[in-house]
């Protein structure tokens, strides 16, 4: 399936991860972040390396994250980033696009942290 979907039967702050999803990419953030609103570039490709995914992967799950292009993500970004990443664990197929309505959730939280 190359498009993101809403997790079911689950009510939390972003509808494509589940709470408990949410909890774990939460904890990691926050380990990552400590009180800042963002992770460097730097953190983020040291906690998507440990997916073992190859480079190409790694990149293309940046590009689809990194929505300002500036080369941090905020919590939101980061959890988008981390679902993908699952996503091709799971051996499906990321998306060539964020679906829209995703993609304004995401832009929508810059100031959860």
């Amino acid at each position: 399936m190359n498009t993101l979907s809403v997790s079911p039967s689950v009510n939390t702050g972003l509808s494509f991860i589940t709470a408990q999803d949410e909890a774990r990419f939460e904890a990691l953030f926050k380990s990552a972040a400590g009180n800042a609103k963002h992770i460097s570039g730097q953190i983020a490709r040291d906690l998507l390396l440990r997916s073992k995914l190859s480079g190409d992967i790694l990149e293309r799950i940046w590009n689809l994250s990194d929505f300002y292009g500036l080369g941090n993500l905020n919590f939101a970004q980061f959890a988008l980033a981390m679902y993908l990443v699952n996503l091709k664990l799971e051996g499906k197929d990321l998306p060539p696009s964020i679906p829209r309505r995703i993609r304004d959730e995401v832009l929508s939280w810059h100031d959860w942290y």
